[in-house]
């Protein structure tokens, strides 16, 4: 589809295609700073031109530790020779959760895991956190899976970043983008309100997809042991996932119930909210956050930062503007 040395949108330059897996995601460069992105092509649907561009500001704004930022948004068509988007991601060098899990499929005991149980449980937390940062924002992911978790080494730290919104939605709108090559939701992680009607899932199938993604992180493998008991089970509600072994390392009741209920057949019966989960996945009440003083996030002068007329591309502030940078220097100097 693109080569290696495409340039795109002027700005970037095709440095490689992500994965063989991925025929619609590469890695570009930016010309200007020399970093490198992740461009993913999607193509767009018949909603209305208002809709996809409030989607893609909404997207944009998204900043959490824990979910992959969105930097850019470019035309796509000339890429695709049809209507499309191309996103231009945060760039995450690592591996994905798929390797910790394969990790937990060799070791023969605990001694033997490069990721603690203490680690996995960390990492569960974090994944709790960046989607319930999506929901809050008012997205549904829709395609929640190992693959689509990355993991990174930050000071010795592991950091858990969800990626891939090429299938995400807003949460009371159908979807306006799909991407190259792409499925409604993953076989194993798909909730069965969504196998049966992909447009009509709602946030809870997000809840399942979180509850089959961290049955693998503790368990090795899937709660399914072929497709087809995946199939009868999201058509049926049997059969019921397997309980969790704890099979490598002794698992706390809290994770343990946490994952099942997430894996309910039943919408109602799992968690109302990413955050309700990560509650029960801590054991304990979430602390309530105080917002920062209204002072702190004001400043007098804010509204002439950006009074002149800003590039055609630049859409929602998603590249740096110098000019802005330069005055706001300025102004913090003299405060």
């Amino acid at each position: 589809m693109l080569r290696v040395g495409q340039p795109v949108a002027e700005r970037y330059v095709v440095v490689q295609q992500l994965t063989q897996k991925q025929p619609g995601v590469f890695v570009v460069r930016h010309r200007a700073l020399e970093r490198l992105f992740v461009l993913k092509l999607l193509t767009v649907g018949s909603s209305a031109p208002v809709r996809q561009q409030r989607e893609r500001r909404a997207m944009a704004r998204l900043r959490h530790a824990n979910v992959v930022s969105v930097v850019d948004i470019i035309d796509a068509a000339p890429l695709i020779d049809r209507p499309g988007v191309g996103l231009i991601m945060e760039y995450v060098p690592g591996v994905t959760l798929r390797w910790v899990i394969s990790d937990l499929r060799v070791a023969e005991d605990e001694d033997e895991l490069s990721v603690s149980r203490e680690e996995r449980e960390a990492l569960g937390a974090q994944i709790l956190r960046g989607v319930g940062a999506i929901h809050a924002a008012g997205f549904i992911h829709r395609d929640l899976k190992p693959s689509n978790i990355l993991i990174s080494d930050e000071d010795g730290a592991l950091r858990a970043q969800i990626a891939d919104f090429g299938l995400a939605r807003e949460i009371d709108r159908r979807a306006a983008y799909t991407p190259i090559g792409a499925t409604l939701g993953t076989e194993r992680y798909a909730a069965p309100e969504q196998v049966r009607d992909g447009q009509a899932a709602d946030a809870r199938a997000d809840i399942f997809a979180l509850g089959a993604v961290l049955y693998e992180l503790f368990d090795g493998h899937s709660g399914f042991s072929k497709p087809a008991d995946f199939y009868q089970f999201a058509y049926s509600g049997q059969p019921a996932p397997a309980p969790l072994s704890g099979r490598r390392f002794p698992i706390p009741d809290r994770i343990r119930q946490t994952i099942h209920k997430a894996l309910s057949h039943d919408p109602h019966e799992r968690f109302s909210s990413a955050q309700e989960m990560l509650s029960s996945w801590l054991g304990r009440p979430l602390p309530k956050r105080r917002p920062l003083p209204k002072r702190l996030l004001e400043h007098p002068d804010d509204q002439d930062l950006c009074a002149h007329p800003l590039p055609a591309w630049v859409d929602s502030h998603l590249e740096i503007c110098l000019s802005c940078a330069e005055r706001y220097d300025a102004l913090m100097n003299t405060s």
